[in-house]
């Protein structure tokens, strides 16, 4: 077993959670791909709002205006944080699912009877859902790309289904289930010769390694917020200014307006028109918080690089167990590992590791369509991040091969 290095253990002294006991038993968390646990100086900033901070922006009394200036300060923060040109290219939505619903509505006069949408097979229902909504409102085509035997969108499928009809590109950068990584700077270079509008999911990407969507290039790009360290109801749309100025106002109220009387509304420009009512100010602020310290261990470590040597010993260490099957076998990956065995019952087993204290998942993980293509109707899923040790994976490991002896 290879050696957990010391800074990990410093790293996981940040995360109170990692310290807690169930059922008397030391908590080992493999979930991260549904949401990733939480630094403390997430946990005291929000501590930090309420009890000093706690305000509405846009008013000229101290709470006020210091609030909107931290606010903005967040939104400038998130667009370097993903290499984007402008900070006016951020909007704050509640997550990624309520992002990808933003373009759905937005981009409504964008697509047209007998038009197509180009998604992949990968997708997770967030990036599924809406595009085959607006496809039916249309009476347009959702056209799905397959993926190779590896996991991969398959690059020369997604050549042949790129016509003069696709109107919009949808793709997951990472697959929740596989764990695969789609090489987007190429999909986005294809798309747009194409001249196709192109919408990136995010959302496993960037826990795991820097994204640049200015070198991507791609039209749009959503994650959230509690996939990378930070709190729930927080997510990120990215979006080019020139089409975010297009755009009409996703919802309407308070706060994304110049100016109102009964007969007509002026909007404020972007992206505060797409900012309506009070938002979550205390979680965004909390973000920024958790945004700092993961951009901070990224300059102190090469926590991809680690990541990449626990994928390793995890994928070897599973692969010795016989009639399991991994699905997701690309070597370009992040680390998750879906599979299945062989005659157990993946509910069973992932019961049984619960009273270990051990949290994996088991499901469709929202990519029903992905799971019924691999033949299965559920999958088992470790998901690691950077604060898991290798000592964590063997005890899990250890546990699994007991629970496989108790249901054989």
């Amino acid at each position: 077993m290879p050696d957990t290095p010391d800074f990990i253990y410093k790293i996981r002294q940040d995360f109170p959670i990692l310290s807690t006991k169930i059922r008397d038993k030391d908590l080992i968390y493999f979930d991260n791909a549904a949401t990733t646990q939480k630094p403390q100086v997430l946990i005291q900033a929000l501590t930090d709002y309420y009890s000093k901070s706690n305000a509405n922006t846009h008013s000229q009394h101290f709470l006020a205006s210091n609030l909107t200036l931290e606010y903005e300060k967040v939104r400038t923060q998130v667009a370097k944080f993903l290499g984007a040109n402008l900070s006016e290219e951020i909007i704050f939505t509640k997550g990624a699912t309520e992002s990808l619903n933003l373009l759905e509505h937005c981009l409504d006069k964008e697509v047209q009877a007998g038009d197509e949408i180009l998604i992949t097979q990968a997708e997770h229902h967030a990036n599924l859902i809406p595009w085959q909504r607006l496809a039916a409102q249309k009476r347009a085509k959702l056209v799905v790309c397959p993926v190779n035997n590896t996991g991969e969108t398959d690059f020369s499928a997604f050549q042949k289904l790129l016509n003069s009809k696709t109107k919009i590109v949808a793709f997951t950068h990472v697959s929740n289930v596989l764990g695969v990584v789609n090489e987007a700077l190429k999909l986005t270079e294809t798309a747009h010769q194409n001249g196709s509008i192109v919408i990136i999911d995010g959302t496993q990407a960037v826990p795991h390694f820097k994204v640049d969507v200015s070198q991507i290039d791609c039209d749009f790009y959503v994650f959230s917020a509690h996939k990378v360290f930070g709190p729930t109801g927080v997510g990120i749309l990215y979006g080019k200014k020139q089409w975010l100025d297009t755009f009409e106002a996703y919802q309407v109220g308070g706060e994304m307006v110049k100016s109102v009387t009964f007969e007509t509304t002026t909007f404020e420009d972007t992206p505060r028109k797409f900012e309506a009512g009070t938002q979550n100010f205390a979680d965004i602020l909390a973000f920024g918080a958790s945004l700092k310290y993961l951009s901070n261990l990224r300059q102190e470590y090469d926590l991809e690089d680690y990541e990449q040597e626990l994928l390793k010993h995890t994928t070897e260490q599973l692969l010795q167990i016989q009639g399991l099957t991994i699905h997701g076998s690309s070597d370009q990956k992040i680390p998750v590992i879906s599979f299945s065995i062989e005659g157990i019952n993946s509910l069973d087993l992932v019961t049984f590791l619960d009273m270990q204290a051990i949290a994996i998942r088991v499901g469709s993980h929202c990519a029903q369509p992905l799971i019924e293509s691999l033949g299965l109707t559920s999958t088992t899923r470790i998901s690691l991040a950077f604060y898991n040790t290798f000592q964590e994976v063997d005890f899990m490991m250890s546990q699994l091969q007991r629970v496989i002896k108790i249901l054989n």
